[in-house]
């Protein structure tokens, strides 16, 4: 996988995991709420996993956002790119 997508993919896990720690909710709560497997918004948030714009949707509609806020860089930008090998 290029360097380009690996980064797009990390940067928008990091912005689920900041929007979703800005609810104080856990990743087993959050999971629950969208009906999602912990593990699978687990390797999204870590930038493991390609995730499909059916899934990206119920997860913003989850933390309640347009799923276009989940593509706005989180405001730990270094952090969310020291993960990306």
């Amino acid at each position: 996988m290029d360097t380009q997508c690996m980064q797009n993919r990390r940067l928008v896990g990091a912005r689920i995991n900041e929007l979703r720690r800005t609810q104080s909710l856990s990743l087993g709560q959050r999971a629950q709420l969208v009906n999602m497997d912990c593990a699978y918004i687990c390797n999204l948030e870590s930038g493991q996993a390609n995730a499909a714009l059916v899934s990206l949707s119920k997860i913003a509609a989850g933390l309640d956002v347009e799923v276009i806020e989940l593509f706005e860089p989180p405001s730990n930008i270094d952090y969310a790119m020291s993960k990306v090998d």
